[in-house]
């Protein structure tokens, strides 16, 4: 079956951020800003964005960008599924991903902390926030069998 793209959500957060600076400038270690599901698996990248992964003065620019500039991350990730096959963006981007067959458990918040929670087989743990409740909705609706 080939892979087909099921869902993008622009505009998450990592709940955990980490980085280092030197000099008042610096990268974060988790720039991720969008997430693109498949029925293959589920990928976490960056859509690039002016500044993205990089930290000035403790102020965390993708986060910034996240919080305020979602519909411009929600544009470029939209042309970029639209433009480019899944190859090409695992390619050109940063970003990793989970296949779907490596999924343990997820957990999914609708109200408080809306977001995302993944555990994989091997016990790694991924969380990330997500702003739009439609999103959650949605994700929730695809990833059914693995909630």
């Amino acid at each position: 079956m080939q892979e087909q793209i099921t869902l993008t959500i622009p505009g998450i957060i990592k709940n955990t951020r980490s980085g280092y600076e030197v000099l008042g400038t610096g990268e974060m270690k988790n720039p991720e800003n969008s997430i693109i599901i498949t029925n293959k698996r589920i990928i976490l990248l960056t859509v690039p964005m002016s500044g993205s992964g990089k930290s000035i003065e403790g102020v965390d620019i993708t986060l910034v960008q996240n919080l305020f500039l979602q519909k411009e991350i929600k544009r470029k990730l939209d042309e970029i599924v639209s433009t480019k096959s899944i190859e090409n963006i695992l390619s050109i981007l940063p970003n990793f991903f989970i296949n779907l067959n490596e999924i343990q458990k997820i957990k999914i918040n609708t109200f408080w902390g809306r977001g995302i929670k993944i555990t994989t087989k091997s016990g790694k743990k991924y969380e990330y926030s997500i702003r739009s409740k439609e999103d959650i909705i949605e994700l929730k609706r695809i990833l059914k069998n693995y909630i």
